[in-house]
């Protein structure tokens, strides 16, 4: 009877417990990061009177005979399942998004405490602390090492290898500068054959291209100091439109100087009897016509003219008459391969024609040059013998030489020929002002793109005309300029090219200074600027500018303001260090930046040499640089250095890493807020103000970083909310409650049968 007594006293115990434990999960409902417990009832030790038995001699299995001893409370359970988030809008406020607990310490880290809460605040001091005044553990950025040469530094990052301790941040903190080391960026450098981005080419002079042209503008820079000559490809030269002229191998134009122009042919005393049939040929075409004899001499005159005007659209050679004489003459404004151009004439010297009385030696040919062809080339040297032009000083040499030519000698080669012999030099090298006074056509390069013919005044004037069969005079005042297409080995024209050319025709150039020009030729150019800073935080502009110098190669320049200098630069010149260049393959991927490392110095008491790497991707890929046909453009061009900076916010991030924001637009991780996981987290210990300790059966906390090994993400400006649920803690407490008053019928049931026992003696 006594047994059954205190079995319902142990179960009024029990539920009693119980009661407290629901109790205190309904009093937390609204309590951070709290986890409700579980009272678990278990059964007391048992009395057995009888032992089971096994079935035995015929005889069934007995159950054992035991009488419970009644209940008791073996463990309260937390129960550590996720809890809502809710917002808070507060930047200090931290939650737990799946497994593992903030660590606070108030002994400096000696020894740690485990909370679910995260209520952190800033104190008057700097340090992170949760409601209790507990300091939030976890990892500090070093900050002498944001100057790292190693540039291994990370802005957004904090090393997190290390011990956690405090998280204390100067609310006056103040970062100091970090001086450019890399200059990163995506930029494109076009290989299309249209760009909006062009800039004109190295202006020339007519001397050595190895001087300066006085008084010449900087294309670039400086607009007072002189700009050295640099040859650049005609290859990769846009007209002014910005379209490609992509000149091939062979392709160019002719330039005619004046109009080829023989000397007057006169008929001949002795006209033979008869009619008199005569060929000549003129620039590789056969031309025959038969003179009729009983006519006067102008008929003779008449039928040369129609013979060879006939031809006119193959030879360019047209025929007038003059008098008693005939002259031709080609004006080189045709197209073609050179057939057509130029005046070569042969055949008359058969009686009809005085003396054969053509040409200065009366040999009954001609050759008169006043056009010449320019072709493109990459594979020969160019000269002034053969034509040929790569660059845009070959061409200008070549337009020079030619247009002197012209005019100190006309058209005739045999003139010009004994002019070379006398000079004692080869006929394509003759000096320019070689007539004994300075050269009286000069060709330049000017700061627009335009080649300039300039026809000078020489003091030289031409006379009245000769006796046939000798020069009018060996000088010709004016000039009359006409470019045609030269068409390669492919019978094709380059059209853009020759319309840039074409627009210095004119009809009549004077001497005297007059000018005439080509339409401006262009580079495909492309400039970036880049902030950089020195360590004291002065910032300079870092700019690099590139041209096209060839099918899949562009130079670059880099240009800093004075003072500073960039060492390796000229001493005309020290903020300009010139001589970069960028090779592509052929799928426009990067193959070399050369060089790929500044160094700079600022000229303001900052350190020196800064060595700045222009990392602009792999060699091979497309992660930096790249030339394709898109136009040309830049993307994410960015120096790591910055000025010095206060603290003036701070927000976390998803890894619980605290971001501080600066005055000087700097985002930099100052700390990161660790979190501990553990084996067993029902074991931990309750301590109370939210938080829990290590238990023997909790196991050892591993702290690390959020997100990393199983650990739960951090979610700013968030609080995680009790996980208990009142209406499920309200349904437990009428539990409990029917449970305690059931046991205390069992202790009532027994009061009254030991009173019936009583009852009995009387």
């Amino acid at each position: 009877m006594l047994r059954s007594l205190w079995s319902g006293v142990s179960g009024m115990q029990a539920h009693q417990i119980a009661l407290d434990v629901e109790s205190n999960n309904i009093a937390n409902v609204n309590t951070s990061g709290f986890k409700y417990a579980r009272a678990d009832f278990s059964t007391m030790v048992s009395q057995t009177r009888r032992a089971a038995t096994i079935p035995y001699g015929g005889y069934g299995g007995m159950n054992d005979f035991s009488i419970g001893l009644g209940t008791g409370i073996e463990t309260t359970t937390k129960v550590f399942e996720q809890g809502s988030l809710q917002n808070t809008d507060r930047k200090g406020d931290l939650a737990l998004s799946g497994k593992g607990l903030f660590v606070v310490s108030n002994n400096g880290g000696y020894s740690n405490m485990y909370t679910r809460d995260g209520a952190f605040m800033f104190d008057a001091v700097g340090n992170l602390v949760n409601t209790s005044g507990f300091i939030v553990q976890g990892w500090v950025r070093d900050l002498s090492k944001l100057n790292c040469a190693c540039g291994s530094d990370s802005l957004n990052r904090v090393d997190s290898t290390g011990p956690a301790g405090n998280i204390t941040i100067d609310p006056r903190l103040t970062i100091p500068a970090k001086k450019t080391g890399v200059v990163t960026g995506n930029i494109n450098l076009t290989s299309g054959s249209k760009t909006e981005n062009i800039g004109c080419p190295s202006p020339l002079d007519s001397t050595s291209a190895n001087n300066y042209i006085a008084g010449g503008l900087d294309r670039i820079y400086d607009t007072t100091d002189k700009q050295h000559e640099i040859p650049q490809d005609m290859g990769v030269m846009f007209n002014d439109a910005g379209e490609a002229m992509r000149l091939q191998e062979g392709q160019g134009v002719w330039i005619s100087y004046q109009t080829a122009t023989t000397q007057p042919i006169s008929l001949g005393g002795n006209i033979q009897a008869g009619a008199v049939t005569t060929t000549v040929t003129i620039n590789g075409q056969t031309i025959t016509w038969t003179n009729d004899p009983t006519a006067n001499g102008s008929s003779h005159l008449l039928a040369a003219q129609r013979a060879i005007n006939n031809h006119k659209d193959k030879t360019g050679v047209e025929a007038i008459i003059q008098g008693n004489n005939l002259i031709l003459q080609n004006k080189n404004q045709l197209d073609g391969d050179g057939s057509n151009k130029n005046i070569r004439a042969s055949g008359f010297d058969n009686g009809i024609f005085q003396g054969g009385g053509f040409g200065p030696n009366n040999t009954g040919s001609a050759l008169v040059t006043t056009a010449f062809e320019y072709r493109y080339s990459k594979q020969t040297t160019p000269s002034l013998d053969d034509g040929q032009f790569r660059s845009t000083e070959d061409l200008r040499t070549l337009m020079q030489h030619d247009a002197n030519r012209v005019k100190s000698f006309g058209g005739d080669s045999g003139a010009y020929q004994a002019a070379a012999a006398a000079a004692g030099v080869n006929p394509g090298r003759i000096p320019d002002n070689y007539s004994g006074s300075t050269y009286s056509v000069k060709v330049t390069l000017n700061g627009t793109g335009q080649f300039v013919v300039n026809n000078q005044d020489d003091g030289i004037r031409a006379s009245a005309a000769a006796a046939p069969g000798t020069l009018t005079n060996p000088e010709f005042d004016s000039l009359n300029i006409f470019v045609s297409a030269f068409n390669d080995a492919n019978n094709t024209t380059n059209v853009l090219f020759k319309n840039q050319m074409k627009a210095m025709n004119t009809g009549v150039l004077v001497e005297g200074g007059q000018v005439t020009t080509t339409a401006g030729l262009r580079m495909a150019t492309f400039a970036q600027t880049v902030d950089i800073y020195d360590s004291l935080g002065n910032k300079h502009q870092f700019t690099m500018q590139f041209q096209k110098e060839g099918d899949s190669e562009w130079s670059f320049r880099i240009i800093v303001p004075e003072p500073a200098e960039l060492i390796g630069s000229t001493a005309q010149r020290p903020n300009i260090l010139e001589g970069g260049s960028v090779t592509f393959g052929e799928n426009g991927e990067l193959l070399g930046v050369n060089p790929s490392t500044i160094q700079f110095k600022p000229n303001t008491g900052a350190s020196f040499p800064q060595n700045i790497e222009l990392d602009f991707g792999k060699g091979g890929g497309f992660d930096g640089l790249t030339s394709t046909a898109r136009e040309s453009q830049a993307q994410k061009v960015n120096g790591d250095g910055y000025a010095s900076g206060v603290l003036k916010d701070y927000y976390f991030d998803r890894t619980g890493t605290m971001i501080g924001n600066f005055d000087n637009g700097i985002n930099l991780a100052l700390a990161q807020v660790a979190v501990a996981t553990f084996a067993n987290y029902e074991g931990l210990q309750e301590s109370g103000s939210n938080l829990y300790a290590e238990s023997a059966n909790s196991g050892r906390a591993t702290i690390g970083a959020a997100g990393t090994g199983g650990r739960a993400d951090i979610e700013a400006s968030k609080l995680e909310m009790s996980n208990a649920d009142l209406s499920r803690g309200l349904t437990q407490l009428i539990v409990v409650q029917r449970g305690f008053q059931a046991n205390s019928k069992s202790v009532t049931t027994a009061d009254q049968v030991l009173n019936t026992l009583l009852g009995l003696k009387q």
